[in-house]
């Protein structure tokens, strides 16, 4: 009995965004429609929204986006670095070469995205909503992915690393050549269409022997 393929393959890695300039700027409502090549590390305090703006070349640097509301946002070249994106929501959106470093999302909404070439890495993560995504070329590094939806995701060159996958679900999620061996899978749903061709690390065996029913009759 086994249905999981215990071949590791060569991942090509993800490109990063392509910054070449930033000018300094405070994060605030704007009637752009495109915004380029500006470091933003301040915001104002009050309640304001940004609306149908496409960031490229840019980098949010320690920003809480507890009062701002994205709406409508695509992100194109960008990093964030030490903020807090909790509740934002990137539904329908592109997100093409965004780097998420050291960042705090909780409750944050990715459904219907596009996500290409989007790295993830020291990133504090509960309830992010993956319904529907397009993913293609995304790390999760050092990272903390408790109770994460991906049903229904496409998926292409997924990498975790070292996640904590704590109550995750993967449903009509084919993962097929994706590594979970350095990674915590207990407790995570995953339906037969999602687990095919996936690698785990032997010690992870009983753990998923385990979600699919099975049980383990001792010598």
């Amino acid at each position: 009995f086994c249905v999981i393929m215990f071949i590791r393959c060569y991942k090509m890695p993800i490109q990063k965004p392509k910054i070449t300039y930033t000018e300094k700027g405070i994060l605030k409502s704007t009637s752009e429609t495109t915004i380029r090549n500006v470091e933003f590390d301040t915001k104002q305090d009050f309640p304001f929204d940004i609306e149908e703006v496409t960031f490229e070349e840019c980098i949010f640097d320690n920003i809480s986006f507890e009062n701002v509301n994205f709406k409508h946002v695509d992100l194109v070249d960008v990093v964030f670095k030490n903020c807090d994106l909790s509740n934002l929501r990137f539904d329908e959106r592109l997100l093409k070469r965004v780097e998420f470093q050291n960042c705090k999302l909780l409750g944050t909404s990715f459904i219907e995205a596009s996500l290409k070439d989007v790295s993830f890495k020291d990133t504090h993560s509960k309830y992010l909503n993956f319904a529907e995504a397009h993913l293609k070329e995304v790390i999760f590094e050092s990272t903390e992915l408790i109770e994460a939806n991906f049903q229904d995701t496409e998926v292409k060159n997924l990498q975790l690393d070292k996640v904590e996958l704590l109550k995750s679900e993967f449903i009509r999620t084919k993962l097929k050549d994706t590594d979970l061996s350095t990674s915590n899978i207990e407790g995570v749903t995953f339906d037969f269409e999602s687990l095919r061709g996936v690698t785990i690390d032997v010690l992870q065996c009983p753990s998923l022997v385990s979600m699919l029913g099975v049980s383990i009759k001792d010598e």
